[in-house]
C-alpha cells in the first residue's frame, strides 16, 4: 500500500492507493480498512465516511461510499477481478490554526488481517 496526495491541506481530500500482486476471488477475498487517530483524530478532522474505488488496472469496478469502522471486523468483499483500490479521504476545514497533523490509514487484503498495512497521512499546517 502506498499514498498519493499524502500531504494535503484542510478541506482537501487525501487519497491513499492499495494494490495486490493478483485480482481478487470473490465471496473470499475482503478488504479490511480502518483509520487510526494520531495527532489528527478521526471524526473531527477526517470525515470517518469515506470513497473506496475498485479497479482492474484502469477500469473501474465498483465505487461504494462507506462509513468506518465497517461490521464485522472492519471489512467488506471485494468485486471479482479488483487489484487496485483508491481510499478517498475527506479532510476537515475547522478554521482553526493548526500545526501539521497526521492519521493513519491501515489496510489488509485477508479476512484475519495477516497481510495488514498502514500509512501515515499527513494535514499540513494552516
Amino acid at each position: 500500500m502506498h499514498s498519493i496526495n499524502a500531504a494535503t491541506r484542510e478541506g482537501n481530500q487525501a487519497r491513499a492507493v492499495i494494490t495486490f500482486n493478483k485480482a481478487v476471488v470473490p465471496t473470499r477475498d475482503h478488504l479490511y480498512i480502518n483509520l487510526v487517530d494520531g495527532t489528527a483524530k478521526v471524526g473531527t478532522d477526517v470525515e470517518t465516511t469515506v470513497e473506496v474505488v475498485f479497479q482492474n488496472g484502469n477500469t473501474v469496478l465498483e465505487t461504494r461510499e462507506v462509513s468506518l469502522p465497517l461490521p464485522p471486523r472492519n471489512s467488506m468483499l471485494m468485486p471479482s477481478g479488483t487489484n487496485v483500490v483508491f481510499v478517498n479521504m475527506d479532510i476537515v476545514s475547522d478554521g482553526t490554526t493548526e500545526g501539521q497533523e497526521s492519521f493513519t490509514l491501515q489496510a489488509a487484503a485477508k479476512a484475519f488481517k495477516s497481510d495488514l498495512q498502514s500509512d501515515s497521512i499527513v494535514i499540513r499546517a494552516d
